[in-house]
């Protein structure tokens, strides 16, 4: 029984595939000029900041605290 479902289930998973569409062109667009608000981006800017920060403030309080 246990052959039955598996070769069952192998049949349905590649069956899928021939019902899918094909995209023509898979080229990302660049973003626009109005795609993000300003808020948006200053908000990327802090978290790209804060975590670019996060090893050295780890490696300063490891030294503080080890003194």
């Amino acid at each position: 029984m246990t052959r039955f479902l598996a070769a069952v289930l192998l049949i349905v998973c590649s069956c899928q595939a021939i019902g899918a569409q094909t995209a023509d062109s898979h080229t990302p667009l660049p973003y626009g000029e109005d795609e993000f608000y300003t808020w948006q981006k200053d908000l990327r800017r802090a978290e790209i900041i804060t975590f670019g920060s996060l090893p050295f403030g780890t490696f300063r309080a490891s030294i503080s605290s080890d003194i």
